[in-house]
């Protein structure tokens, strides 16, 4: 059975009444919001792992600074 997304949205308009344009206008709502949260949550997530990545480079970038400055005083 090949049941695609205008079966879909014309069974949704049987079943409440409205027309086809309003349920085309949902699915296109729906997908609109459905693109905005991806590309949010990809946003988020190259955010996240740059600002892991400055705090991972700054945290060796001490860690080296303090190593060469205990042999630069030596033992």
């Amino acid at each position: 059975m090949n049941y695609g997304l205008y079966d879909a949205v014309a069974r949704w308009a049987e079943h409440t009444g409205g027309s086809l344009d309003e349920g085309m206008l949902f699915v296109g709502f729906a997908w609109f919001i459905a693109i905005a949260v991806l590309c949010w949550a990809i946003n988020f997530a190259a955010d996240l792992g740059f600002n892991i990545y400055l705090g991972m480079r700054e945290l060796f970038r001490a860690i080296l600074r303090r190593i060469r400055r205990k042999k630069d005083e030596g033992p």
